[in-house]
């Protein structure tokens, strides 16, 4: 399993043999069965994330309402950034909602890989700018598009999504209602 992280790590930028070989013992996996909790809401994370395979969905709850922030499926990163950053506790949830495997870090051991060798920096900061791009894109959907455009990016993105998990948790994700997402759905369906 290690070396499917390796070859996942070396696409953001090749990491020399000899540096791997002293890094890789600060990676650990994760299994996580549907439902089970990455993140708890109100804790002081400690890790992040890369997805091996399976889905992790990250949310916010208000009011006892579940607001869906993003979806991480195979070779996608996750964690409470915000919160390991300013060393604060998470208001965000992580959880999987498949069955998952994930390779892991604390992030206290990426710092000191950052310091190891300019390859854990050059990896830090690719994927930061994959997720800071993965936000802008979300950003932009959520204010520019309509609500059947954000749809169709949705099942462009996630193809095979709309069928493994709950109607609302798109909806929410699409920032709508899932009795607007039915009607999209059917619209959709008398179009074709």
């Amino acid at each position: 399993m290690l070396q499917m992280l390796h070859a996942e790590l070396c696409r953001l930028c090749p990491i020399p043999e000899s540096i791997w070989e002293q890094s890789k013992a600060f990676f650990y996996i994760r299994q996580l069965k549907a439902q089970e909790m990455f993140q708890e809401p109100n804790t002081s994370p400690f890790e992040v994330g890369l997805v091996a395979n399976g889905l992790m969905r990250a949310y916010f709850t208000k009011s006892e309402k579940e607001m869906v922030k993003m979806f991480a499926t195979r070779g996608q990163f996750i964690g409470a950034y915000a919160a390991l950053l300013s060393n604060n506790q998470s208001k965000l949830s992580i959880i999987a909602e498949k069955d998952s495997v994930l390779f892991c870090i604390r992030f206290a051991d990426l710092e000191k890989l950052y310091s190891l060798h300019p390859c854990w920096q050059e990896i830090g900061r690719k994927a930061a700018e994959q997720l800071l791009l993965t936000r802008e894109k979300r950003e932009y959907e959520l204010l520019m598009l309509s609500a059947l455009e954000r749809y169709e990016e949705f099942l462009r993105e996630f193809p095979s999504l709309s069928e493994d998990i709950p109607q609302w948790q798109i909806a929410s994700y699409l920032g709508i209602t899932p009795v607007a997402l039915s009607r999209i759905r059917k619209q959709r369906v008398t179009k074709k």
